[in-house]
């Protein structure tokens, strides 16, 4: 890593490019928190409230439905049951038995202790062999012990085991049993997996839980929502979380868009896709809010753009495009400061020409066009206030390797064109995130070297200087973030489902000191 006043070009964070000089300075900051999901997790995204206390998170987590493992394995489960219980049962009776070995003269009185024969000795308080008091229970009496009911347990115990033996290979193992319920367990999903178990993974059951967390902690205060991440319709739900309204939140499958009680999970209504939106090849692909308005925008099938009346539940269109095979990319992005919502709609790959249009939604106008000779270029786009933050992000394998610096681009509504705000020694940007101090945060890429730290380079604007970067366990897969309003907590996490920690919190008051105060260089 590397901090300086000067030059910015020479500024170096990890992953260090080969060719980009520098030297290590400061070391980057680690985590604060961690939160640690069951099996493999995978964080999707991150819904803060405005008073930046507890932020919603949405999880995809492993698990396997075990009660069609349970249905598909009933002859082992039955016939292990039964024969646990004959087993007790025949241990029981032979623990009486060896009790009671003793006791051979019927009607006669024994101690029920050690099994002493007290024939004649009616008158005794205690007895004479280990001195237990007779009173109370203390005296048995002897009878012919039977053997029938040792011999009828132990027959059926071996003639489970036998029926079982001989008809495992022809019992039915499926059917409508397995459909009545879902019962997920992440812990059986992790001993599948950790003793290579993969027929079970069949009824593996992926679930969407959106949990309530504390940063200050790292702890989950409450699981708002948990359920099959596939619909009952064969849809997913896209875990993606948009706006906080009311208390209320939005989730987005296919063909439709739900609102959520932010309080208790439930869905509160359901907002499908009118009929004449026509094929649904892809269905929606990114929703958002508009800032101040009771609208809900959604992009769906790669090619329009629909606007949703909150009020009225009515769905209208925006905008459309009629070359639907030539889209790649595609976001909606909210500029509160701006009050307006920009689509992002960036060209296919491998086309004459490919890149980037921003539209704004509110006049349906393309306000900003950007292209490139190269031919597998596409944009990162990050929001700050009332500006884009756009670096180009180059897919070429070849290319790739030869990228050391990206070009940090800014846009706002007025301008004609994107201007060269700063450079970022990374080779890749992944996210790009901005509060209202001033301060920026890029999240670099570590799918081409999952040893080395992921690293969050982190930019102030009004000091022109970078800030000691903040650095992720060393994992496969982009980084995501997410600030909170106060920009008093940064949430990371890697876009790889992880087994462990797999939402890491920082605090930015801690580290980089508050928004108003200079930053440590």
């Amino acid at each position: 890593m590397a901090s300086s006043q000067g030059d910015e070009s020479s500024l170096v964070v990890s992953p260090v490019p080969p060719d980009v000089g520098g030297s290590v300075t400061q070391a980057p900051a680690q985590v604060s928190q961690s939160l640690t999901m069951p099996s493999e997790s995978q964080v999707l995204d991150v819904l803060w409230p405005d008073d930046s206390s507890h932020p919603y998170v949405s999880m995809e987590v492993s698990t396997i439905d075990a009660w069609p493992v349970a249905v598909e394995h009933w002859p082992e489960i039955g016939a292990s049951a039964l024969s646990l219980i004959l087993l007790i049962v025949l241990a029981a009776m032979l623990w009486r038995r060896w009790r009671r070995r003793r006791l051979v003269a019927p009607g006669e009185p024994y101690c029920a202790k050690c099994g002493y024969r007290l024939t004649g000795r009616s008158d005794a308080k205690q007895c004479p062999e280990c001195g237990r008091d007779l009173a109370g229970g203390g005296v048995m009496y002897g009878r012919r012990l039977r053997r029938r009911p040792v011999v009828v347990a132990a027959a059926l115990l071996v003639g489970v085991c036998g029926v079982y033996y001989a008809a495992r290979g022809h019992l039915p193992r499926t059917g409508r049993a397995a459909n009545w319920f879902d019962w997920p367990s992440a812990r059986l999903h992790a001993w599948a997996t950790a003793n290579q178990r993969w027929s079970m993974m069949r009824h593996a059951l992926p679930m969407l839980r959106i949990a309530r967390i504390d940063p200050e902690t790292g702890a989950v205060v409450r699981t708002v929502r948990y359920e099959p991440i596939q619909k009952r319709d064969g849809t997913r739900w896209n875990g993606r979380l948009a706006g906080l309204r009311e208390n209320h939140f939005y989730l987005y499958w296919r063909s439709g868009v739900a609102e959520i009680d932010a309080g208790s999970g439930r869905t509160v209504r359901e907002l499908p896709l009118p009929g004449t939106v026509g094929e649904l090849w892809a269905g929606i692909s990114d929703i958002a809010l508009h800032p101040s308005r009771d609208v809900l925008y959604a992009y769906v099938d790669y090619r329009v753009t629909l606007a949703c009346d909150l009020q009225t539940g009515q769905w209208s269109e925006v905008v459309s495009f009629p070359e639907r095979s030539q889209l790649l990319m595609h976001s909606l992005f909210a500029l509160p400061d701006a009050d307006t919502v920009i689509l992002r709609r960036a060209l296919a790959p491998r086309q004459p020409e490919s890149g980037c249009d921003l539209i704004d939604l509110n006049s349906g106008q393309t306000v900003l066009t950007q292209r490139t000779a190269k031919h597998d270029l596409s944009q990162v786009v990050g929001v700050t206030g009332d500006e884009l933050l756009l670096t180009e992000t180059e897919f070429l394998a070849v290319a790739y390797a030869e990228i050391s610096e990206q070009t940090i681009r800014r846009w706002s509504p007025g301008m004609r064109e994107a201007e060269d705000l700063l450079t970022i020694p990374l080779r890749r940007i992944a996210s790009i995130q901005g509060g209202r101090s001033g301060r920026l945060y890029f999240a670099g890429q570590g799918i081409s070297s999952p040893a080395a730290p992921a690293t969050i380079a982190v930019y102030d604007r009004d000091w022109k200087t970078y800030l000691q970067p903040l650095q992720l366990p060393p994992r496969t897969g982009d980084m995501n973030l997410s600030i909170s309003p106060d920009e008093h907590w940064a949430l990371t996490w890697h876009s790889e489902p992880t087994a462990g920690p797999c939402l890491y919190i920082f605090d930015l008051h801690a580290i980089h000191g508050g928004a108003s105060q200079q930053p440590a260089r």
